[in-house]
């Protein structure tokens, strides 16, 4: 694994952290919290 392919990694589970972040967010409004943890 080089450099370039762990920041790939990394900028991927950052994107995916953040879409189930604002999901969770959107989700908590509606009243209905999805468990964001089990990731």
């Amino acid at each position: 694994m080089g450099l370039v392919q762990d920041a790939h990694d990394v900028g991927f589970v950052g994107v995916v952290f953040l879409f189930l972040f604002f999901f969770n967010m959107i989700a908590s409004q509606k009243g209905r919290p999805m468990a964001a943890d089990e990731f």
